[in-house]
């Protein structure tokens, strides 16, 4: 079953020590994201977001656990081949085209690119910026951002890490962003998102996490506020990675032993709970859903707030 997850947070904490402060900035977080998956966390400053980019990227070191990319842990070299990350800024130089920062980046970088000029030049072109004859000193933040963007491409990453990818942009420049970031995907590619901007999350993502104060206080899946439906939680006794045909049809996500389904309507609720008694599986919560991502977001934050 690990094989299909492309990206595996495996019960990471992060503790930093600042004189005689601790701080706990993640708190055993476990996410699990299938290759083809555009994944967001959200939650508000502060609460362990780009904590755990810099752990995916191996900028930091965790404290306690594991992440891994394609099996390969991110301590070694045979992870990054893998990522392209985009951070929420970047400090370029100032007075050096698009086109040198590229070049500049392929050979810091040791790729091994057969056409390298070619590969630079399509992917100005496919981010709107070939035609600009300005220095990157005189790019608007729309313009730097879809720089950043060619750079994390310019290896032919798998994945990409996008912290706050759209944040203080103009509508168009945040759609041609999302355009990519959809492109990408259905080029078979997988997306890490984080980003406060919840309408553009709720168009984007196939599934997400909330996290507050280093812990994950809930994932979901892109359906909960697509259809009108029920969601279904269930549990097998004996580990069992087998599931009929059935109740494949529904299911979100299942690790052997706990799963997660969702059905439209109450024909499908009928046949699923059908199917799940008989292949011995029980049913531990049924909910009936709709909602926008903003309140399922706001609900569980308040939920799970300091009294």
């Amino acid at each position: 079953m690990q094989n299909e997850f492309i990206i595996r947070v495996e019960s990471v904490s992060k503790i930093f020590k600042k004189k005689n402060i601790i701080i706990n900035a993640l708190d055993l977080v476990s996410l699990k994201i299938k290759k083809g998956e555009i994944f967001a966390l959200i939650g508000p400053n502060g609460a362990g977001k780009t904590t755990l980019i810099k752990l995916m990227l191996n900028f930091i070191f965790p404290t306690k656990g594991n992440i891994f990319i394609h099996n390969y842990s991110v301590s070694s070299k045979a992870s990054r081949k893998y990522l392209g990350y985009v951070p929420e800024e970047i400090k370029f130089p100032f007075k050096i085209s698009a086109f040198s920062f590229l070049k500049q980046s392929v050979r810091i970088s040791g790729s091994e690119l057969i056409s390298p000029k070619e590969h630079i030049l399509y992917l100005l072109n496919k981010l709107n910026l070939k035609e600009s004859k300005h220095t990157i000193n005189n790019f608007s933040k729309g313009m730097k951002k879809r720089l950043s963007i060619a750079n994390a491409l310019l290896t032919n990453p798998d994945i990409l890490i996008l912290d706050e990818p759209t944040d203080g942009l103009d509508p168009m420049e945040r759609k041609t962003i999302m355009n990519m970031i959809l492109d990408f995907k259905s080029n078979g590619g997988t997306v890490f998102l984080c980003s406060h901007i919840l309408t553009e999350v709720e168009k984007l993502c196939d599934k997400f996490a909330i996290i507050k104060k280093g812990k994950i206080i809930y994932e979901g899946i892109k359906e909960e506020f697509e259809y009108n439906g029920f969601q279904v939680k269930f549990i097998k006794q004996n580990y069992d990675n087998t599931i009929s045909n059935i109740i494949n049809r529904f299911v979100i996500e299942y690790d052997g032993r706990e799963g997660k389904a969702f059905v439209r309507n109450e024909t499908e609720l009928s046949d699923l709970l059908l199917s799940l008694a008989q292949n011995k599986f029980t049913v531990t919560e049924i909910i009936s859903k709709k909602d926008s991502l903003e309140s399922i977001y706001f609900n569980y934050l308040k939920d799970k707030g300091e009294k």
